[in-house]
């Protein structure tokens, strides 16, 4: 969880486990006679199974990723600006919360998803 296009708001592989469910949506409005859209988005994510292994760890600590099963959800606003229509290329700025409280700060170039 965490990739590019699973769940925003969280770091690559902070939370892992076998099963993932995962759904997002974005609904995107197009400001008139500008290159420039509003967006909101939320998703939400269920970890289950335990991570292949179940356990890993770093000198004397051991971390238990079971404790990583459960329900994890984001949701935010961003802007798009269009920098070229025929390629759907755009650069992105994303403001989100998810569900440990923590909120992030997303710039790139092209689409969430």
């Amino acid at each position: 969880m965490g990739a590019r296009g699973i769940l925003r708001g969280f770091a690559i592989g902070q939370f892992k486990a076998r099963y993932l469910n995962a759904f997002q949506s974005e609904y995107r409005y197009q400001i008139e006679n500008t290159n420039f859209r509003a967006v909101a988005f939320a998703g939400i994510a269920q970890l289950s199974g335990g991570s292949k292994g179940t356990t890993s760890g770093i000198g004397n600590i051991t971390f238990n990723r079971d404790s990583d099963n459960g329900t994890y959800y984001s949701g935010g606003v961003g802007a798009r600006y269009t920098l070229n229509q025929k390629q759907g290329l755009d650069f992105r700025v994303d403001l989100v919360q998810n569900s440990k409280s923590e909120t992030s700060l997303y710039a790139q170039i092209n689409q969430a998803f």
